[in-house]
């Protein structure tokens, strides 16, 4: 399955643990061979330094993985997976438990009430409304669904 926005592409495929050598080579064959021949007809480098790596799945599931298979090769560059990749500004852990998105949030959230607690006796009530949900309750907000899985510490 090939996701796109702007100018970001993502692959996913789904597979069983047992299988993950064989869905590795056919990704490997087909989709990422797909994506840099129309990078290439279309002017668009296809850069392995800005290419992440994730394997989603229950701490079990992720433990069968050797360290071969935490690998992915992709033209002269070895991809090694990463725990935790960024997602349209959401940080997704390869349990998708959201506990490292919650924590970015919060700390979005404290570095901007800082600045604005700084400049609050200089601005009336209605801008420091108008500040707070444009820097805090629009970040509280963006995607708080996922949130739900969070342990509760987190939340």
């Amino acid at each position: 399955m090939v996701h796109s926005f702007a100018d970001d592409t993502q692959l996913c495929i789904q597979m069983k643990v047992q299988h993950v050598t064989q869905a590795e080579q056919n990704m490997v064959a087909a989709a990422i061979a797909d994506i840099s021949h129309w990078s290439a007809s279309h002017q668009v480098k296809l850069n392995p330094d800005k290419s992440e790596v994730i394997w989603l799945g229950t701490r079990q599931q992720l433990a069968k993985l050797s360290p071969a298979d935490k690998t992915l090769q992709l033209h002269d560059s070895t991809l090694t997976a990463s725990t935790t990749v960024c997602n349209l500004g959401v940080q997704l852990d390869s349990e998708l438990n959201f506990d490292n998105q919650a924590r970015c949030c919060v700390k979005a959230c404290y570095y901007h009430f800082r600045h604005i607690l700084q400049i609050q006796r200089h601005v009336d009530n209605d801008c420091l409304r108008s500040l707070i949900h444009a820097f805090i309750t629009s970040r509280l907000d963006y995607c708080n669904g996922l949130y739900t899985w969070c342990n509760a510490s987190i939340l």
